[in-house]
């Protein structure tokens, strides 16, 4: 377990052998830009504050969508989607994101 007392990214992460989960914040009106994770799918999680979620694979012939993230909603992310994430102008976003634990490689350190 690890934690973190102030700023954005991750607050906190947790989890087994096989589940990471990780609280993250965003400060208000901060983003995490297109980014793809082609290991894993991902279960975000809102716990505050309020933020939009972009997927898609556009090269694949999967359009941008738009999913709102906030308390108590969640958005799926299959992998090989790119995804951004942005917060909302009022208050930082604290989200949850879930996933499966991702295997080492070669010569890599937990």
């Amino acid at each position: 377990m690890q934690d973190n007392a102030g700023g954005s990214g991750v607050m906190w992460s947790g989890g087994g052998e096989d589940l990471n989960v990780n609280l993250v914040e965003l400060a208000p009106a901060t983003a995490i830009g297109m980014h793809v994770n082609t290991e894993v799918d991902v279960l975000l999680v809102g716990v505050s504050g309020s933020g939009m979620v972009e997927t898609g694979a556009p090269a694949e012939g999967v359009e941008v969508a738009a999913h709102r993230l906030a308390s108590g909603v969640l958005v799926e992310i299959p992998k090989g989607l790119q995804r951004s994430i942005a917060a909302g102008d009022a208050a930082p976003l604290r989200y949850l994101s879930v996933h499966r634990r991702r295997q080492l490689r070669m010569g890599a350190t937990r």
